[in-house]
């Protein structure tokens, strides 16, 4: 007998904006199925978010590959209607057992971000790495394929358009774009932050991301020194990443230390942004940033890098804000003090609970699932 409830599966509940995604897809989707969160390792910043009413499944596993039999176990045993899983490598081992058991659950796969760029752009640090992505790249155009695949979730029509370049699929309609879930409900109780970090009361650019690479949190630094030859601003830097030593040494390279500032990660960051004047994004390379949605729900103005793929939809081509050219410090700083001046568009929160809100996102999720 099949039971009806959902399970989500992720490596944590983790730092990362997928991890939050599977957090909200979580509790909303709770208020009107069961549902199981299986997660490899039962840690992470965001497991306090999760509702009591969510099952907590801890497969106990370091790797992907160790959970194997955790989930065949699982699946024989609960037999969902429906699993949801992110990141390809769970997608992967999720399918496998899936395969091999008796379940008749459908699936559901979320790309969190463009394929070209997990598996042509990104560098991999060993050999074993490159090796291994190619080979998970062969499973998956097999295993997207399989009859049980409901769905394969995509955040934007641009990420769509680079997942064809890679997979064919038998059928066309199993690919679907579907945004982000943002969580307006919770958002909107936050107050601003009372945490002092300057001894100025000058205007707040903040940005939030890892130090990572792909980020570009250099070029954010460097439209900072630009913008202050002519306006008082302050800058705020959340995160942590494997950059952060080199990010620290160019804030001092450029004598920026009096007006800006890393104060690591904040697993609530929420207050602080809504305490910030103007947002600021500067990756590489995104999805869909939930960092950027976030800033656009509490009517900040936005400047983002016009990077693949997430940024230009979310903003409808700077209709909502500013788009510059990656690593264009200097468009990056004037567009900061248009913001600052007022001449930024924002958007609306009625446009943006349309198209974002996380009771509508779960809402599509069990729609897929109908």
């Amino acid at each position: 007998m099949r039971n009806n409830n959902v399970a989500i599966f992720s490596a944590d509940m983790g730092r990362g904006g997928t991890q939050r995604v599977l957090a909200t897809l979580s509790n909303y989707i709770s208020k009107e199925r069961e549902v199981d969160l299986l997660l490899l390792n039962k840690e992470g910043h965001y497991l306090r978010e999760i509702d009591k009413n969510v099952n907590l499944i801890d497969l106990d596993s370091s790797r992907s590959i160790f959970s194997f039999f955790k989930l065949l176990k699982y699946f024989n045993r609960r037999e969902p209607d429906l699993f949801i899983a992110s990141m390809e490598h769970l997608h992967f081992i999720s399918a496998i057992a899936i395969l091999l058991s008796k379940s008749k659950v459908k699936a559901i796969y979320r790309l969190p971000s463009n394929p070209s760029y997990i598996y042509t752009e990104r560098e991999h640090p060993t050999l074993y790495k490159k090796i291994q992505y190619k080979v998970l790249k062969i499973s998956l155009k097999f295993i997207y394929n399989f009859n049980f695949v409901e769905a394969i979730i995509v955040p934007s029509e641009k990420v769509k358009e680079d997942f064809l370049l890679h997979f064919s699929l038998k059928h066309s309609n199993k690919l679907r774009v579907v945004a982000n879930p943002i969580d307006t409900i919770q958002l909107d109780k936050v107050e601003p932050t009372k945490e002092v970090f300057f001894t100025n009361d000058y205007p707040i650019v903040l940005s939030m991301q890892r130090f990572e690479m792909e980020k570009d949190n250099f070029t954010v630094l460097r439209s900072i020194k630009e913008t202050l030859k002519t306006r008082n601003v302050n800058f705020l830097l959340l995160g942590e990443g494997s950059q952060e030593k080199e990010l620290k040494n160019l804030v001092q390279d450029l004598g920026l230390e009096n007006n800006v500032l890393l104060p690591g990660f904040y697993a609530d960051p929420f207050p602080i942004l809504k305490k910030a004047d103007v947002f600021v994004l500067s990756s590489f390379a995104e999805g869909m940033p939930n960092s950027l949605l976030q800033a656009l729900y509490f009517n900040l103005p936005v400047i983002a890098t016009d990077c693949n793929f997430g940024p230009s939809e979310i903003l409808e081509d700077g209709k909502w804000g500013a788009l510059v050219e990656i690593g264009d410090y200097s468009s990056m700083s004037e567009e900061i003090i248009k913001a600052l001046d007022g001449k930024l568009q924002t958007m609306p929160k009625e446009i943006f609970k349309k198209k974002y809100s996380a009771s509508l996102i779960s809402k599509k999720y069990l729609t897929l699932d109908a």
